[in-house]
């Protein structure tokens, strides 16, 4: 946190300004926070997909993928493109919605054509950063049991990249 101010931040899917603003709430300079979603109404936040990033290599200090995962064609794809555009060293926040295969809300996103990818842990997620993971910092996800299959939950990792 001492260091955010000098951190530069990409925030993939923030679809609008409220995420942007408890980035910046937290430390983070603006001048130093990217916002990218495919759809956008804000000069904040540019058009683009995660599949095909528009930034250098080695570009960010701090990559949040929030939500977005579940409305990627192709996981690894995206992951990818995390990888390639976050420094060595750089921390990755990534949270999925947990929706269990025999929950009613299982299966097409409304609206869309997408079968989405349901995760069913974190380490669901890690596997798409597998070899390339130096530490994780945060583990979040729902309980095993009863709670597990209750419904709508989130997974979310924290983590930094080798």
């Amino acid at each position: 946190r001492k260091r955010a101010a000098q951190m530069k931040l990409l925030a993939i899917g923030p679809r609008s300004e409220s995420e942007l603003y408890s980035i910046y709430s937290v430390g983070f300079d603006p001048e130093n926070v990217t916002g990218l979603d495919l759809i956008s109404y804000t000069p904040l936040i540019s058009q683009g997909d995660m599949h095909d990033l528009p930034f250098e290599d080695d570009s960010f200090d701090v990559v949040m993928a929030g939500w977005v995962l579940a409305y990627s064609t192709n996981n690894d794809l995206a992951a990818s493109e995390i990888l390639r555009v976050a420094k060595s060293g750089a921390y990755l926040a990534i949270g999925c919605v947990y929706i269990p295969a025999d929950s009613p809300e299982h299966g097409e996103i409304v609206g869309t054509d997408i079968d989405p990818t349901r995760f069913s842990c974190v380490e669901d997620i890690l596997k798409l950063f597998d070899g390339k993971i130096d530490r994780v910092f945060f583990y979040g996800e729902p309980a095993v049991g009863a709670d597990r299959s209750a419904g709508n939950k989130q997974i979310t990792v924290v983590f930094r990249v080798k």
